[in-house]
Formats: structure tokens, sequence, C-alpha cells
């Protein structure tokens, strides 16, 4: 905790001392120029047209679902659970839940470049919760040698970072004004989902660990949220809409 303390401090003054303002900000027309100012009321209005965007939605809504599953395995259940159900030790479980994070961070990049390089972000989205599903029915339910635990949960986080296109998808849906707003209202997703997921995942757990006959039951049952989620966030990717970047949606206007 303390170490997270010094990191987070370094960034903030690196917020102050170091990141500039963009030089063609101050170029562009001032709030106290010849234009009409904009009353708080017209920004809650803006903001409102905008939140109710149904492709900022869905695109919230499929970050959600598909980093939802890491929320309650990965941040949540899954040392207790490898340790429960298929009796891997303390040790193999928590380096096999870490691999789940070092598969986010290693393939986010990735997915970007294969989206950059086939110019298809959807179709990527659909494919990485569906084979997702694939996955994670092997890792909850089959028990595996110890090398291939890992390679499944590195290959968990890796389908899991491809929600990095969304943010993608959605730059060509809002006008750049509002580009900042858009991003952060989908970003807020993320959070939520653990926010709303894992006390729902504790809910399982407490309803089947008093109506099954072993712990390892109530552990399985309840862990079926996990490749609902991935489906719910498939069938959730067949609605994206992704739009040329010459043809951007003015909806605050």
């Amino acid at each position: 905790m303390i170490g997270i303390l010094v990191v987070t401090f370094l960034i903030f003054l690196s917020t102050i001392f170091v990141i500039k303002k963009h030089p063609q900000f101050d170029k562009k027309k001032q709030w106290s120029g010849n234009t009409e100012s904009i009353t708080l009321l017209e920004n809650i209005k803006a903001f409102g047209r905008l939140t109710s965007n149904p492709q900022l939605l869905l695109n919230g809504f499929y970050c959600m679902a598909i980093c939802g599953t890491t929320a309650i395995f990965a941040d949540l259940w899954g040392i207790s659970y490898f340790n429960h159900v298929f009796g891997y030790s303390q040790e193999t479980a928590a380096y096999a839940s870490s691999l789940i994070f070092i598969g986010v961070a290693l393939s986010s990049p990735m997915w970007g470049f294969l989206a950059t390089l086939i110019d298809n972000n959807k179709s990527l989205l659909v494919s990485a919760s569906a084979i997702g599903i694939v996955l994670l029915s092997i890792l909850l339910y089959v028990k595996v040698s110890i090398p291939i635990l890992f390679v499944l949960c590195f290959l968990f986080g890796s389908v899991q970072s491809v929600h990095v296109l969304n943010f993608t998808i959605i730059t060509k849906q809002i006008d750049k004004k509002n580009l900042g707003t858009g991003i952060a209202f989908i970003n807020l997703f993320i959070p939520l989902s653990g926010a709303i997921l894992q006390p729902i995942s504790g809910m399982l757990m407490q309803f089947f660990g008093q109506h099954s006959n072993s712990t390892a039951q109530a552990y399985q049952y309840a862990m079926i949220l996990i490749p609902v989620l991935l489906v719910i966030s498939t069938i959730l990717a067949l609605f994206l809409k992704e739009k040329s970047s010459h043809d951007v949606e003015e909806i605050t206007h």
C-alpha cells in the first residue's frame, strides 16, 4: 500500500509539472470571446443527449460484461476457487491468477495492432468474447495440468483486454468536442462492473453454499455467472456499429 501511495503521488506531480496543455488549445475560440456563453443547464442537456446514444451505451455495457469476468474471478474468487475446487496450492493458485492480469497488460496492444491490420474492431470484439466462453468453460470446470492452467489464465486475460477496442469504436461515433466525455462515460462501466457484479457473485456464493453438497460444488455453480457474462458480451458486440472516420455523428446538436 505504501508503494502504491508513492507511485500515485509521483503521477500526481507529473500532472502538474510534466503534462502540458495542447498548444492549439489557446488558439481556438475563447469561452469569453464572440461566442455565446453556454449555461450549466445546456451543458447538462448536451451530456444527457451524449450518454443516451445507444452505441455509447452498448460499448459501455460490453466493457462491463467482459471486464466483469476479471472483476469476479481474478480480483475476488480466483485463488480460493483454484484451491477449493481443483486442489491447487495457494502459491500455484495465486500465480495463475496473476497471469490473468499479465495477459491483460501484454495483450492490449496486440488487439490494437490486429484491429489496425484488419480494419475491423467489431469482428475482434465478437470473436474474443466467443473464444472466452470456451476458455472459461475449460478453466472453471476441467482440472488441467499446472502449465495448461497458466496458459489458460493468460489467455483469459488476453480475451478480456479486447475491451480497449471499444474506445476506438466510440471515437468515430461522437464529435471531437465531446470525445473526452464519451470515453470517460464508457470507462465508468469498468469500475461499475466490480461494484455491481462482485456483490452479485457473493450472493450467488452464499445461496449455493446453503444448497450444495460441497464448497467446491457451490463455487462451480456460482461461477457460471462468468460464462454468462461472456455470452452477453458476445450478443452485445453483434449490435455494435462502426463508422468511418469521415462519417462522425454530431449527436449533441
